[in-house]
Parts: structure tokens; C-alpha cells; sequence
């Protein structure tokens, strides 16, 4: 330790708990056809229901947990980075 310093044994007291990671991701979804947006109109509205928690009789059930990965066409993207589970 440095002059000036002292040590706190107590430093657990510090501690208030971890921190949630969060993640954004922002998509341009550019569809071709009628077909093709409603398509994509699907893929958002499935990614809100199964994101959101449940209301349980005053309490809230845990989302879906996703997980996602980088694709290219029907292949994983082995160059991008992974992620792990997430809800």
C-alpha cells in the first residue's frame, strides 16, 4: 500500500451485486416482396412475444432464453464472434 492509504477488511460491504450484460442489435430488414415482408413482420412480432416476461399472479415469468448466432445463408458464420445463452 501507498502512504496515505489504508486497508478495509470489510470490503464485501462494497459489493451490491453484478451487473446484467445487455446486448443491441439493430437490423434493416429490406424485403423484396409482399411475401418477403410479411415474412419479416413475423420475425419481429415472434422476437417481441418471446422477449417479453409473463405476468404469473403478481409476479413476472422469466423470457424465453435465445440464442443467436451470426449466418451466412444457411451456414453459421464461424468468423463472427459467439454468444452465449441469453433471455
Amino acid at each position: 500500500m501507498q502512504r496515505g492509504q489504508i486497508y478495509n477488511p470489510n470490503v464485501e460491504l462494497f459489493y451490491q451485486a453484478p451487473n446484467l450484460r445487455t446486448f443491441n442489435f439493430d437490423f434493416v430488414f429490406s424485403p423484396k416482396s409482399q411475401d418477403e415482408a410479411t415474412t419479416v413482420n413475423n420475425i419481429i412480432k415472434e422476437f417481441k412475444v418471446w422477449s417479453s416476461p409473463e405476468e404469473n399472479g403478481g409476479m413476472y415469468k422469466v423470457p424465453c432464453v435465445w440464442e443467436v448466432t451470426y449466418m451466412t445463408g444457411s451456414e453459421q458464420n464461424k468468423n463472427m464472434n459467439a454468444f452465449k445463452k441469453a433471455a
